[in-house]
């Protein structure tokens, strides 16, 4: 995996310990096939993006034209801990399924 947009997520994703592996930063537009034929290759049927770049809608786009669905939003756990409760925040996401 050469992609690093990837590979942070993926990190981030043992943090939460979140089924399902979010993008919480920003995604490049020459990041989208990379992380579709990741998803394809590994059989992961579906992504989250919890960020709010300003090229979101754009980048949602791009993975439209590749052949992916925008499913919705869900919740997604942050790896930030809320201080209060002592447990990771949750925040809303958009669902992409491959």
């Amino acid at each position: 995996m050469e992609n690093t947009t990837i590979r942070w997520a993926i990190e981030r994703n043992k943090i939460t310990n979140y089924n399902t592996i979010d993008f919480c930063e920003v995604i490049w537009d020459c990041d989208i096939e990379p992380i579709i034929n990741f998803c394809k290759t590994e059989e992961i049927p579906h992504i989250t993006i919890s960020s709010n770049f300003s090229s979101l809608i754009t980048t949602l786009a791009g993975f439209e034209k590749q052949g992916c669905k925008i499913g919705g939003l869900t919740e997604v756990k942050s790896e930030c801990k809320d201080w209060e409760t002592g447990s990771l925040k949750r925040i809303v996401a958009i669902i992409v399924k491959m």
